[in-house]
């Protein structure tokens, strides 16, 4: 039964709740009008004297009395039913409209839920694409940033062979002006030629007799270590620094200490000889253990 039944019922009960109120109270009125034009038609016919006439108007108001006790019981049985009746279509009702409100209750939080979740999936995919194209992003400016540097260093290795090469042929140049007098030069074998001999070796025990090969100008000048230097020819000069250095003449900071290769005796020239020293070997000897710091 649907709510619009069930309020029709209601509403047809107790239109014929109020029928049945009044359908009584008239019977009531006949029947209490019966009676009483009943008792006095019976005074009339018997004569009866005042005594009698009294008991006949007690009798008939106990009579209207009775009947209308009876009316009373019956419109109240017919409510009665009637009450309960509409109470049992009221009952119905309610609960009907509570398994309702239950039914839309429960769609009304299934359908919320469902929207949730599908709200949550999409700012969980749109999460995933910002993250992707972020990463992407930033891959790209590692590449772009690779890719400079790479030219950078392309560029850079570039310009110092192109120095190098400038400087080996400035060096060669001077090789050829000043072959044997200040400056060392390379053989066939392509490392810079050197000769030992006495004046050589004595040199090289000077210098290294340097205390802690540094701060030693006073030395150089009291034992004339710095005219036996003159008196040495290139070649001597050359084989006295890589006595006392080693081989790569001592080039840590450019990687060549240990390494005899052309690349290390042009770097020495190139580097030392030439820029610090003027292109002159002896002035280099000159030099060596007089530094704050050992060495040249």
């Amino acid at each position: 039964m649907d709510n619009k039944n069930v309020k029709n019922k209601v509403k047809d009960l107790r239109q014929s709740l109020a029928n049945h109120r009044l359908q009584n109270r008239l019977a009531i009125g006949l029947l209490v009008a019966t009676t009483v034009f009943s008792g006095a038609m019976s005074l009339q016919t018997m004569g009866s004297t005042g005594d009698s006439a009294s008991e006949a108007m007690v009798s008939a108001q106990a009579t209207t009395a009775s009947v209308s006790q009876e009316q009373v019981d019956l419109v109240g049985v017919s409510e009665n039913e009637a009450q309960t009746d509409a109470a049992s279509l009221s009952g119905q009702l309610t609960a009907k409209a509570a398994e309702s409100l239950a039914q839309t209750g429960d769609k009304t939080i299934a359908e919320a839920k469902q929207k949730a979740d599908e709200a949550n999936a999409k700012a969980a995919e749109e999460e995933a694409k910002a993250k992707a194209a972020e990463e992407t992003k930033t891959k790209a400016a590692k590449s772009r940033a690779m890719k400079k540097a790479q030219a950078a260093a392309a560029e850079q290795t570039v310009s110092t062979q192109t120095e190098e090469a400038a400087s080996e042929s400035t060096s060669q140049e001077t090789d050829s002006v000043e072959v044997s007098t200040v400056s060392p030069y390379f053989g066939s074998d392509g490392l810079l030629v050197m000769t030992g001999s006495a004046n050589a070796r004595e040199v090289a025990r000077l210098l290294l007799a340097i205390p802690g090969h540094r701060r030693g100008s006073a030395y150089h000048k009291s034992t004339g270590l710095d005219s036996l230097i003159d008196s040495l020819s290139v070649e001597e000069a050359t084989w006295v620094i890589h006595t006392i250095e080693g081989k790569g003449f001592g080039q840590t900071s450019s990687g060549y200490a240990g390494v005899d290769s052309h690349a290390s005796h042009q770097a020495f020239l190139t580097k030392q000889v030439n820029r610090r020293f003027g292109g002159n070997i002896r002035t280099l000897l000159k030099k060596w253990g007089t530094y704050s710091y050992g060495g040249y």
